[in-house]
C-alpha cells in the first residue's frame, strides 16, 4: 500500500515538487512495491526563494506567479476542472491556457539578504494514503498594522488552507500589495493556486486591523473523485464575504492550522507586533468526522532578519509567533523647520534618564520617548562646529544589545545604556550631492516596541526593542 512516511517536515513546496511522481506511484501502487514510501525529495532542506519576483511575474500565497496567469473570479461564480467560469446569470468564459511557469523557488540559489521570503511559520498535519479532509473552518483576529512602512511588492500573508499533491486553497488575508491588490491596509480574498502555473482568487475586499475572522474550505457534491469546493473568507465584524467555488480533486490531505507567508520583507518592524493566532479550528476527514489533529510546528531555518518566530498548538488552535512587543516605546520628535537661508530640520540632542529618551531640534524644540519595560540612560549632543554653515546634528542612531550609539557630524560618539531590554538596527543618515546638503537625522518617533528613524532623504530605519 502506498503510505506517508510519519514525522517528515512537509512544506508546501516540498510537497508541490513531488507531485508528479506521487500521482505516477498512486496509480501503479499496486504493481510497484517500491512506491511505500515518499521520494527522499521530501527530506531536503526547503529552497530559497529569490528576494523579489522575476519580471512580469507578482505575488500570491502560493508564489510568484506571471501576472497573465492570476485571474479574479466574482463572487458567486463557479470555476470547474476545465477552468471555464460560470457566472451567477448563466453566461460562461474560459480562463486561458497559462504559458509561464510558477516561479516558487529557485534551486540552488540563496536568497539576497536580509530578507524574509516564502513559508515563514506555520502548524500543519495530514490524512494517511487513501484518506482527505473534507472542511476546515478557524477564526483568528485582524492583527495590529505593521509599524514599518512597505514597498513595492512587499507582502504578508497570513491564512489557514488545504492541500492536495497539485493544488492549495486558503483563505487569506494580507498586508501589503499582490497580484490581487491591495497597498499598505489589510485586505482578504480566497486562493486557489495550482503547482503548474493558474493562480485564481476571489475579488481582494479590505478590512481593518482587529476585525474578527473567519475562514472556511468545504467540499461539497463529491463524485468520482471530484468535488466543489468552496473557501470562504468572512470579516465577522463588518459581515463582508468574499467566496471562491471551484471545482477539483477530492484528494486534499494536508492541511495548514495556520501559516505566516511573506515576500520581500527586509525588517522585523514589518511583521505585525506579536503575531497571529488562529481559533476554534475545525477539520473534518472524508466522512464528514470531526478529527483530533496533532499539529506539527515549522519555522523556516536562518531567516535573516529572525524575528523571535515561534508555533505553538493546541488540537484547536495554532499561534503564530513573531515581532514580540515585550519592551514598548511611544511618542518622539520629528525636527521642525525654519525659515531662515541653509537651516535644515535636524535632531540635535538625544539624551536618556530613566524610562525617558528625550530629543531635541535645532530650533529647541523637545520630545519625549516614553519606555515600557525598560529603562535608559546617556546619549549625545551634537558638538558645534566653526566652518560657515555647519549645523549640529546627529546623523547616526544604531543599536545592537543594551548600548545605542549615537554619533554626530564630526564623528563625537554618545551612547545610550538600556537597562530590562536589549536593541537592533537603526539608521546612519544618507549623504547627498547639492551645495549645502548635510546628512541628518530628522526624525526619531516609536511606537510599540520599535523606534523609527529618518533621515533628511526619506529614508527610514527601525530599531527593534526587546527584553
Amino acid at each position: 500500500m502506498f503510505t506517508r512516511k510519519e514525522g517528515a517536515v512537509l512544506t508546501p513546496a516540498r510537497i508541490r515538487r513531488v507531485g508528479v511522481c506521487w500521482g505516477v506511484c498512486t496509480s501503479i501502487a499496486l504493481l510497484i512495491s517500491a512506491c511505500t514510501e515518499k521520494p527522499t525529495g521530501l527530506e531536503m532542506p526547503p529552497q530559497a526563494l529569490q528576494s523579489s519576483p522575476p519580471n512580469d511575474y507578482v505575488t500570491t500565497p502560493a508564489g510568484w506567479y506571471h501576472r497573465s496567469c492570476v485571474h479574479e473570479i466574482e463572487n458567486g461564480a463557479h470555476v470547474d476542472k476545465r477552468r471555464r467560469v460560470r457566472r451567477r446569470d448563466g453566461t460562461t468564459y474560459q480562463i486561458p491556457n497559462c504559458l509561464y511557469p510558477a516561479r516558487i523557488a529557485r534551486p540552488g540559489a540563496e536568497a539576497r539578504s536580509p530578507t524574509n521570503n516564502g513559508w515563514i511559520e506555520y502548524a500543519s498535519t495530514s490524512q494517511p494514503f487513501g484518506s482527505w479532509y473534507q472542511q476546515l473552518t478557524a477564526s483568528w483576529t485582524v492583527p495590529a498594522v505593521p509599524v514599518a512602512s512597505y514597498s513595492g511588492t512587499q507582502v504578508y500573508f497570513t491564512f489557514p488552507g488545504l492541500q492536495s499533491n497539485a493544488f492549495i486553497i486558503q483563505p487569506v488575508i494580507q498586508y501589503g500589495r499582490s497580484a490581487a491588490g491591495g497597498g499598505p491596509f489589510w485586505a482578504m480574498a480566497s486562493w486557489h493556486c495550482d503547482d503548474g502555473s493558474n493562480c485564481i482568487h476571489s475579488p481582494l475586499t479590505t478590512i481593518s486591523a482587529g476585525d474578527a475572522m473567519s475562514g472556511s474550505v468545504v467540499a461539497s457534491d463529491c463524485a468520482n473523485g471530484d468535488c466543489t469546493w468552496t473557501i470562504t473568507t468572512r470579516d465577522v465584524t463588518t459581515g463582508q464575504r468574499t467566496i471562491l467555488a471551484v471545482a477539483d480533486t477530492q484528494n486534499y490531505w494536508w492541511s495548514a492550522g495556520g501559516a505566516v507567508e511573506v515576500y520581500g520583507l527586509t525588517f522585523c518592524a514589518q511583521y505585525p507586533i506579536n503575531g497571529v493566532f488562529y481559533s476554534g479550528i475545525s477539520l473534518y476527514d472524508r466522512n464528514l468526522n470531526q478529527v483530533s489533529p496533532s499539529w506539527f510546528p515549522y519555522i523556516q531555518p536562518g531567516t535573516d532578519p529572525s524575528c523571535s518566530f515561534n508555533v505553538t498548538s493546541t488540537g484547536t488552535s495554532v499561534n503564530l509567533y513573531h515581532n514580540l512587543a515585550t519592551v514598548t516605546a511611544s511618542g518622539g520628535l520629528t525636527a521642525g523647520g525654519c525659515f531662515m537661508t541653509n537651516c535644515y530640520p535636524r535632531i540635535t540632542s538625544v539624551t536618556a534618564s530613566g524610562n525617558a529618551i528625550t530629543l531635541k531640534d535645532q530650533n529647541g524644540n523637545t520630545g519625549t520617548i516614553t519606555l515600557s519595560g525598560a529603562a535608559a540612560s546617556g546619549g549625545l549632543t551634537a558638538g558645534g562646529c566653526f566652518m560657515t554653515n555647519c549645523y549640529p546634528r546627529i546623523t547616526s542612531f544604531t543599536a545592537s544589545g543594551n548600548a545605542i550609539t549615537l554619533k554626530d557630524q564630526n564623528g563625537q560618539t554618545g551612547t545610550i545604556t538600556l537597562s530590562g531590554a536589549t536593541a537592533s538596527g537603526g539608521l546612519t543618515a544618507g549623504g547627498c550631492l547639492m551645495t549645502n546638503c548635510y546628512p541628518r537625522i530628522t526624525s526619531v518617533t516609536a511606537q510599540s516596541n520599535t523606534i523609527i528613524l529618518k533621515d533628511q532623504n526619506g529614508n527610514n530605519g527601525y530599531m527593534m526593542l526587546s527584553q
